[in-house]
């Protein structure tokens, strides 16, 4: 869906080939990973979410970083839109690791607005969930009891893009 978006906002800016796709379904993420304890470190097997934030960075990397070599490559390449912020902070972190500058030869955007995006100065797309949530509440509390499924609507709710420091005029 939101490559979707992306493509739609080429062809109207007259690039009707749209943009490169590096993808990899979530599915394909799955690598086993084992945090053993540390020495003089707590161990993070007993912290649930610790663990699992670790363990999901770790799988996000190994998949992520043989894409991301694959665009660096790539010179044509000026811009890198990551389905969202985490995705984006490896992108950040790969780019620097290798001496590119976010923006200069990329500029690097994310979806979601998310606190790693603000502290890394990512430019990233906030879905405005203030409005999601009011617009949510209001189908809740106008629904009345039905037999039957309400019609399907769409909700149209604007967003914006949080510019930052990762994003620059393209290269000509």
């Amino acid at each position: 869906m939101r490559y979707e978006g992306v493509r739609d906002a080429y062809a109207d800016a007259g690039y009707p080939d749209g943009p490169q796709l590096f993808w990899r379904s979530q599915d394909d993420w799955q690598v086993l990973v084992e945090i053993s304890p540390q020495p003089g470190l707590p161990n993070l097997s007993t912290t649930p979410a610790v663990y699992d934030l670790l363990r999901n960075r770790i799988q996000m990397e190994a998949h992520l970083h043989p894409m991301f070599e694959q665009a660096i490559a790539m010179p044509a390449i000026t811009a890198w839109v990551t389905a969202n912020d985490a995705i984006a902070v490896c992108a950040l972190e790969f780019l620097r690791a290798r001496g590119v500058e976010a923006p200069g030869r990329i500029s690097l955007v994310s979806f979601d607005n998310s606190v790693s995006a603000m502290t890394r100065r990512i430019t990233s797309y906030n879905f405005n969930l203030p409005g999601i949530v009011g617009a949510a509440f209001r189908h809740v509390l106008r629904s009345n009891h039905r037999t039957q499924a309400p019609r399907p609507r769409t909700v149209e709710i604007p967003g914006a893009i949080v510019e930052r420091e990762t994003t620059a005029r393209a290269r000509v």
